[in-house]
């Protein structure tokens, strides 16, 4: 948890990975309780009320925040929700690509391997080139990638990652593509699902909130493949929520669950592939 958080933060800044910090020590607490352990981080989270989400800090006392290790094996909700949450916060948008390049290890890499770099080009596919022409797209209507000076690239990245804290606010241009807002809204929807699922936590509960809260482990890609992927995991989301809400706790049942959706993810990709070919 920790270390996911110090990550966070220098994707973003403190208060978004206190926010992340926050709601994994509720979902600590909450999980102590369904398996009846005692443990400081509890208490803490149980009177910090909803103060806990603003980024004060407020919930980050306790072995949760002070980076005591979290064993999967002893709270798999715990390991789960913070793999989860983290990934869907921390995707590599453009201010994310920029601050990677400048942060020192793409340097450092290419002074491992080259005594200089003077004509160095980098590769890039922003997606926002997609939307200027045909010229700028690939046949499948993905971004084409590319070949920028470094000398014109590297001062523009170290521009985007200073930055970066403008990320999801009003003055963020890249935040208003549909994949961004998308990127934003799993965010949501994943902390609300993780939320719901709360108050009947308890043993018999756990493996199926387990296997919820590590759906975003299968979101991968970009483009038209991460909206598959995207599809994909909200419908396995739904099919697990409708077998807890039934009380269908069968751990037989997830391999049902688990083959359903991936028609989901097929159809998005025929439909984003229609839509190109007749932008085309």
């Amino acid at each position: 948890v920790a270390r996911r958080a110090r990550f966070l933060a220098d994707y973003q800044d403190a208060a978004y990975a206190a926010r992340f910090v926050a709601f994994v020590a509720r979902v600590r607490a909450a999980e102590n309780r369904a398996l009846g352990i005692a443990g400081p981080d509890a208490g803490a989270c149980a009177g910090a009320g909803a103060d806990t989400d603003t980024g004060t800090g407020t919930a980050a006392s306790g072995d949760v925040a002070s980076g005591a290790p979290v064993r999967e094996a002893d709270r798999p909700l715990t390991a789960a929700v913070a793999r989860g949450l983290s990934k869907l916060m921390a995707v590599k948008d453009e201010y994310e690509v920029a601050r990677l390049y400048v942060d020192g290890g793409f340097e450092r890499a290419l002074a491992e391997q080259f005594e200089r770099w003077d004509g160095l080009k980098l590769h890039l596919a922003p997606p926002f080139l997609a939307a200027l022409g045909a010229h700028f797209r690939r046949p499948d209507g993905t971004p084409r990638k590319i070949a920028i000076d470094a000398r014109w690239a590297m001062p523009a990245f170290r521009v985007l990652s200073a930055v970066r804290r403008l990320r999801g606010g009003a003055l963020d241009v890249f935040g208003r593509s549909a994949e961004r807002r998308l990127e934003r809204a799993l965010v949501d929807e994943y902390r609300a699902t993780i939320e719901s699922l709360l108050p009947e936590l308890d043993a018999a509960h756990l493996p199926l909130a387990v296997a919820i809260a590590s759906v975003p482990d299968r979101i991968r890609g970009f483009g038209h493949v991460k909206l598959a992927a995207v599809a994909t995991a909200r419908a396995r989301t739904r099919a697990l929520k409708e077998r807890w809400e039934r009380g269908d706790l069968d751990a037989r049942a997830d391999a049902a669950a688990e083959a359903a959706p991936g028609a989901a993810g097929e159809r998005v990709i025929q439909v984003v592939r229609r839509k190109q070919a007749m932008a085309g």
